[in-house]
């Protein structure tokens, strides 16, 4: 086993413990749905301490979400497992947690957060320790940030900034990104548009990003072993580490792993 496999299964095996989401003896689930009305409400957060979180935009005029709790235990064991949601001013959060001890060694089981809402909210920030993070059709510059679990955005309006410690990222039809990084795992991102300089990174991992050829930017390229298919000037161009201009120039694009692959194409 590589140093790569044996982190990412130590790390796999710690989630498991914390988190309680195991596939073997899962014995009982609650779930329940709820509906507000979206007026008034233009940012959301939501958070989860245990369980993974879609967030999906569509043409409805309210928010919806279905949360889901499982345990190992008996069903007076669901008060551990708590969801709150709250209003303050324009602001709407959702939060999922456990009111238990803080042992590793507890089952604390699981909360499915699902929300669907209208398109032009913006979503703020989702903030889960142990989960999946998913985005689909949402609006808004939003901050993700995972402990252990993979992110995944798809069709999304706005400039993303998303960490994990381990899992992958994976990001496609986003207006921008600000930043992408995973201590383990692999990142695939789209870059259609930047406004800052941006670090797309992973310590143990694959790294690619796929960018419009029309984008202004200076590219540092850094990895165990890189790849181009872009024609860049005052390239400096070796094993482990491309640099170079691509058109005009401008906000550096700094893709690196310490570990692992780093590539980069054009869209």
């Amino acid at each position: 086993m590589n140093r790569r496999s044996f982190l990412g299964a130590g790390a796999l095996a710690f989630a498991t413990g914390v988190a309680g989401c195991t596939t073997f003896e899962m014995r009982t689930s609650e779930a329940t749905m709820e509906s507000i009305p979206a007026d008034g409400i233009e940012r959301i957060r939501i958070s989860n301490a245990v369980g993974d979180v879609s967030v999906t935009g569509a043409d409805i005029d309210h928010i919806e979400y279905r949360a889901e709790k499982r345990l190992r235990g008996g069903e007076n064991d669901f008060e551990r497992l708590t969801i709150t949601a709250a209003r303050s001013d324009d602001l709407w959060e959702l939060t999922g947690g456990y009111s238990g001890s803080g042992s590793v060694f507890e089952d604390r089981g699981s909360i499915t957060l699902d929300v669907r809402m209208p398109r032009d909210l913006v979503v703020e920030a989702v903030d889960v320790d142990v989960g999946r993070v998913t985005l689909r059709d949402t609006t808004g510059d939003s901050v993700v940030h995972v402990g252990v679990g993979n992110i995944e955005a798809r069709r999304v309006d706005g400039f993303l900034d998303l960490s994990t410690q381990t899992g992958d990222i994976e990001v496609t039809d986003i207006a921008g990104l600000d930043h992408a990084s995973t201590d383990i795992g692999d990142v695939r991102v789209e870059v259609r548009r930047l406004r800052r300089d941006v670090d797309v990174t992973a310590d143990i991992g694959e790294v690619e990003v796929s960018i419009l050829g029309d984008l202004d930017l200076d590219l540092d390229l850094r990895g165990s072993s890189v790849r181009s298919d872009i024609v860049l000037g005052d390239e400096i161009r070796e094993d482990d580490h491309i640099t170079g201009r691509l058109n005009a120039g401008g906000h550096r694009l700094r893709v690196r792993t310490d570990l692992g692959e780093a590539g980069i194409r054009t869209l």
